[in-house]
């Protein structure tokens, strides 16, 4: 039993409760009204504390499962990524496609734009049926897009004018 401030109330159990300078309660009074009241103190602390353990728990928990969320969304991300770059290795001719990625590399922005203007949301959505139809003919389109229309399709989103 700790040491205990405040005054004492004698017999009949009356209790003052004190405020120390760290701020934890004491309690004075009967050595009976001591003991229950410090009784019922720390069964409040104990509640107190399974409550703080329960709310870190389910924080915790809620943290746990964003990022596991996100680390989905990232491996679908990927996965969509890997399948535009083999699509665009079939529909780019080589040097359109080495030129394609030096521009992803260097100027993102320009990089994402042509991507926006080459495929458009509902291509993405089918890039499997785009795929699967490569694979089963053994090829893919007979006329591939070529460097000068990747350069020209820069030059209009940097918006230069001229040769």
């Amino acid at each position: 039993m700790p040491h205990l401030k405040g005054k004492y109330k004698g017999k009949t159990g009356k209790i003052d409760v004190m405020e120390d300078y760290l701020g934890t309660e004491e309690l004075s009074g009967t050595y009976e009204g001591r003991k229950h009241n410090w009784k019922i103190i720390k069964k409040e602390r104990l509640i107190r504390k399974d409550i703080e353990n329960k709310a870190i728990e389910t924080f915790r928990k809620k943290r746990e499962d964003e990022l596991r969320k996100q680390l989905i969304d990232v491996g679908y991300v990927d996965d969509v990524n890997r399948k535009i770059g083999i699509l665009l290795t079939w529909v780019l001719m080589p040097d359109a496609y080495r030129y394609m990625c030096m521009i992803y590399a260097t100027e993102p922005e320009v990089g994402k734009e042509m991507m926006s203007n080459l495929l458009s949301p509902m291509d993405v959505k089918s890039l499997d049926m785009y795929l699967d139809a490569i694979r089963t003919r053994g090829h893919g389109p007979r006329n591939r897009i070529t460097l000068t229309t990747i350069v020209k399709l820069e030059r209009k989103i940097k918006k230069i004018k001229g040769r």
